[in-house]
């Protein structure tokens, strides 16, 4: 998904992307986007689950962007085990909500500098239907627990990171800006 988004942006005209996150098969697609849209896409490697990493890319950033940047988009996020509460093990659980919740609440509190020199001052956060408690109610009761019903632990990290968005917006952006957070069906973007 967050090679969509990437690809959206870079669609438009006068946008440049960073694109940050772990090592994976998805930056062999970023170099080729990267080689379509000289200059116009950084890919740089960032560990959520290593905060000296996320503190060092923002080091780097506010000296190469001294105009800050509009937009952060925090896509980053592990789906954990597919299990039932009795089944979920405490290490997954743990894994899950440190990436998702903690790592992704260190990279906008790392990033705020460069959000705050931007224009535009938008963080976005990437949520899912999994965190609606009233649709896996009914779900559960409808289909049983299945499929995504049992994705407890990514679940849980998704209402957390909805539940911080209107702090962040009052206390860590102002009133100048927005935090919106965007179901994973929203693919199209408009800047």
């Amino acid at each position: 998904m967050g090679l969509e988004w990437v690809a959206q942006v870079l669609a438009q005209e006068n946008t440049t992307v960073i694109a940050a996150g772990r090592l994976s098969d998805d930056f062999q697609e970023l170099k080729q986007l990267q080689k379509l849209n000289a200059g116009r896409l950084r890919i740089v490697k960032m560990e959520l689950l290593q905060p000296d990493t996320i503190t060092a890319v923002a080091d780097k950033l506010l000296q190469s962007c001294p105009d800050g940047i509009d937009y952060l988009i925090n896509n980053a996020g592990i789906l954990g085990t597919y299990s039932t509460v009795n089944e979920q093990t405490v290490q997954d659980f743990t894994e899950v909500l440190l990436t998702n919740v903690v790592g992704t609440f260190s990279v906008t509190k790392s990033f705020l500098p460069l959000l705050r020199a931007g224009h535009k001052k938008v963080i976005v956060h990437i949520s899912s239907n999994a965190a609606s408690l009233s649709r896996n109610e009914h779900g559960i009761k409808q289909d049983g627990l299945t499929g995504a019903s049992l994705a407890l632990s990514y679940r849980a990290s998704k209402v957390a990171v909805n539940m911080r968005r209107p702090q962040q917006r009052c206390c860590f952006t102002g009133a100048d800006s927005s935090c919106v957070a965007v179901l994973k069906d929203a693919y199209s973007v408009e800047l």
